[in-house]
């Protein structure tokens, strides 16, 4: 495994730096922090990025809009000239039950219609060529950095594999040092497991990793969770409160107890009897 970048991704968050995103220099280094702030040029704002930042997620107001562009990205022609399969991706988000009904709405896919033409603006444009090119050193740099690292996330996830049989049969890291480090994501695109995030932490790959092992199992077979505030989660997390709301926080909490075992290396639990369980706490 290595740790690779995408320029769809990175056009995305170069963007939002210049439409005010302000996450970027979270546990950087002051060098980092200064190169990055040196590619903000004022005149090219690219107003179409300004209406990613919403008001729902307090934690982090980029969520879920940056985190659906990521998505889109996936679902672009190779050129960016237009979608190759938007019905899926539609159908994906409409799925997504993350994200609320509200900011799924109608306004959203007139606005997501217009990504490829913006995206390809600025993939485009000169500014992101000359920064694109520092991010492909900065990429190698976290390959040589991150060598141990990785070997051990290989070994973490190898180890998932023979637990949970999950259905995903690939995996790629992909950094964007433009990208807050507490925002992780991932994306499934044929199979394959798609990390982003703006730095390499095993923890987190492992944590978005068994999203997709234990999602499936409560939407399943999880009839109720409690309703209970999960310590340390956040109220993003709840939606309105309804009950896929504190599913998704009884999930996160799941998620982070069983991370926390991998990482210590300790015996996995069967997820079944692990999940029911905790119901009944």
């Amino acid at each position: 495994m290595k740790i690779e970048h995408l320029s769809s991704i990175s056009a995305i968050y170069y963007a939002l730096l210049h439409n005010g995103y302000e996450f970027y220099p979270f546990e950087r280094n002051q060098d980092t922090i200064g190169i990055i702030k040196g590619y903000v040029d004022n005149d090219a704002a690219f107003p179409y990025f300004s209406q990613v930042r919403q008001n729902t997620c307090d934690v982090y107001p980029y969520w879920p809009r940056a985190f659906i562009l990521e998505k889109a990205a996936f679902y672009l022609e190779k050129d960016s000239s237009g979608f190759c399969n938007y019905n899926l991706l539609k159908d994906e988000v409409m799925s997504a039950n993350n994200i609320t009904q509200d900011e799924k709405s109608v306004s959203l896919w007139s606005w997501i219609n217009g990504f490829p033409k913006e995206l390809k603006e600025v993939i485009g444009s000169a500014d992101f060529n000359r920064y694109w090119k520092w991010e492909d050193e900065w990429i190698s740099e976290q390959n040589e950095r991150y060598d141990k690292e990785i070997g051990m996330i290989d070994r973490l996830l190898d180890h998932c594999r023979t637990e949970y049989h999950p259905y995903c049969h690939g995996i790629r890291m992909i950094l964007c040092p433009i990208k807050c480090v507490y925002a992780s994501d991932y994306h499934i695109c044929d199979g394959t497991f798609i990390f982003t995030s703006g730095d390499l932490r095993s923890d987190s790959v492992i944590h978005e990793y068994l999203h997709t092992i234990i999602h499936p199992i409560i939407e399943k077979e999880i009839k109720q969770v409690p309703v209970k505030q999960y310590q340390g989660i956040d109220n993003s997390y709840y939606l309105d409160r309804s009950e896929q709301g504190y599913k998704n926080a009884f999930e996160e909490y799941a998620v982070r107890l069983v991370t926390d075992r991998i990482l210590k290396k300790e015996r996995l639990p069967e997820l079944y009897d692990f999940l029911h369980k905790l119901t009944i706490r």
